[in-house]
């Protein structure tokens, strides 16, 4: 991929690879000045969404589960329900979606990578097929209260199998980063 300043059209940067290069830039609005801000992460995921534009919601899915936005995860996939007038199996697609501008991370991942203890219940509840006993109470109240049903009639994977593309799974992630997760790994509630 070739990215050309708009104004002078030289090249910026030829044969972008994500994970090393940069596009570094100053950057200027109305909160100040930012030095040396690197757009390609912004610009790599704009040219994704332009030709992925069925992914917006899913990327919207998986920031609210970065930054543990409940509310805003339930209001995602209720409205996302009533769009797909409630199949199901597109439902659990989104639910499962692994981002491949993420290293194929899922939702799960991406919550206990950011040590998101309540997201990981709440896609637990909706796309694992964990017993319900296997919840604390206070998740399952508050699955109840957002009034959260739970995905059992999509046959799809289990959350907790979802793999990156190195191969971990959620377990693994969470393995790396033992004294945030050592209940949920220490009870099994990752392990399929």
């Amino acid at each position: 991929m070739a990215v050309v300043c708009k104004t002078c059209q030289d090249p910026l940067v030829i044969a972008i690879d994500p994970e090393s290069d940069a596009i570094l830039t100053r950057y200027v609005n109305e909160g100040g000045l930012q030095d040396g801000l690197d757009i390609l992460p912004n610009i790599t995921e704009e040219a994704y969404l332009a030709a992925n534009p069925d992914a917006r919601p899913a990327r919207a899915y998986h920031l609210m589960c970065s930054e543990g936005d409940l509310h805003g995860i339930v209001e995602l996939l209720h409205d996302a329900d009533e769009e797909l007038a409630g199949d199901t199996v597109k439902l659990g697609q989104l639910i499962r979606y692994q981002d491949p501008l993420a290293a194929g991370k899922s939702a799960l991942h991406i919550a206990i990578q950011e040590s998101q203890e309540e997201v990981v219940w709440l896609l637990l509840w909706i796309a694992s097929s964990l017993p319900t006993n296997a919840f604390p109470p206070s998740a399952r109240r508050a699955a109840e209260t957002l009034q959260i049903v739970r995905l059992t009639d999509d046959n799809a994977q289990d959350i907790r199998a979802l793999r990156t593309g190195t191969g971990q799974t959620a377990e693994d992630l969470a393995r790396g980063m033992a004294l945030r997760w050592t209940t949920l790994i220490n009870s099994g509630i990752l392990r399929l």
